[in-house]
């Protein structure tokens, strides 16, 4: 899980600009992303090293601010657009990046590991609940995708309701016994998981969820393999 995270980190910063896609580390376990202070990349723009309830609760407003102000970016940009002439909509970060290039609002990508400490905080108090559930339904429509990475996907997710669960759309599996698997991957049938049981070190099982033409949401799971980037290789 640890080379998988910094494998996607480092990938990132490799192959985007600063300009593209900025970065918020959380991390509960406190030593995972703690290399990234003394030798941070441009594209890292906030680390969070706690465990208290006090940080989640902060954490979680932090990006509910982020996501207000890319909403208010985005209605200025619909109001003077549309007294401009413009026939389209601009609704969504998509809708924005169309209009005014992609550099006009970086897309944000947000890493929590141990996800399980922020869900237990957000379980205990039911505002933060609700706005944990807001964030997933809604960020994403603004630029602002979360990666949640855990040990055991039950523990992660018993702070999400149902809502904020299929919200998920993506989702990432490593070698684990099979309940776990099936957890993680959100699937019951024994069969479509089979030739996942078995994954050597490296190889994740990735599914994601489309739309088909009829609207119906269609899961698919394929087979890949993360390269490991050792700590040496990363901090040059």
């Amino acid at each position: 899980k640890s080379s998988l995270l910094h494998m996607l980190i480092s990938s990132v910063v490799m192959n985007y600009r600063p300009e593209d896609v900025e970065l918020w580390l959380a991390d509960y376990k406190i030593t995972e992303f703690y290399s990234y202070k003394t030798n941070t990349p441009p594209h890292i723009r906030f680390i969070g090293l706690s465990k208290t309830s006090d940080f989640s609760y902060a954490f979680m407003d932090k990006i509910v601010e982020e996501m207000n102000r890319r909403q208010n970016i985005i209605a200025q940009a619909d109001y003077q657009y549309k007294m401009g002439g413009g026939k389209s909509n601009i609704t969504s970060f998509t809708d924005y990046r169309k209009i005014y290039g992609k550099n006009a609002m970086t897309r944000l990508l947000v890493i929590v590991d141990e996800f399980h400490v922020m869900s237990q905080h957000a379980q205990l108090e039911p505002d933060y609940k609700i706005k944990l559930e807001n964030i997933l339904s809604e960020a994403r429509a603004l630029g602002i995708i979360l990666l949640l990475s855990d040990q055991a996907i039950v523990d992660g997710l018993r702070g999400l309701s149902d809502k904020g669960k299929k919200q998920i759309k993506a989702r990432i599996a490593l070698a684990n016994y099979m309940d776990e698997l099936k957890e993680t991957l959100n699937v019951n049938d024994n069969d479509q998981l089979r030739s996942f049981a078995h994954m050597k070190v490296g190889e994740v099982a990735v599914q994601t969820v489309q739309e088909n033409e009829d609207r119906e949401e269609v899961a698919t799971i394929e087979r890949a393999t993360a390269i490991y980037i050792n700590g040496t290789c990363r901090y040059n």
